[in-house]
């Protein structure tokens, strides 16, 4: 059976692929592009992950879901 890493390298370099062999307009009216797996790392480690756990958090201490959750463990 086939390591997840060595099937997702070859879906990305499929990928890389296919997007690099769209023609320049296709690829641009369909807004496909490649963007490098470190990159895309950077982007998501500091921007989308802290805001997801900011939303949660925010989400958690509204509803008071830590406190609901003590109180019926400790009734």
């Amino acid at each position: 059976m086939l390591n997840t890493e060595i099937i997702e390298k070859i879906c990305l370099l499929t990928f890389e692929k296919y997007i690099n062999s769209i023609e320049s307009n296709k690829q641009k009216d369909s807004g496909a592009y490649y963007t490098q797996e470190d990159i895309t790392d950077y982007i998501a480690k500091n921007t989308i992950l802290p805001f997801l756990l900011n939303l949660f958090q925010n989400y958690f201490e509204e509803n008071r879901i830590f406190e609901n959750i003590l109180q019926k463990k400790y009734r």
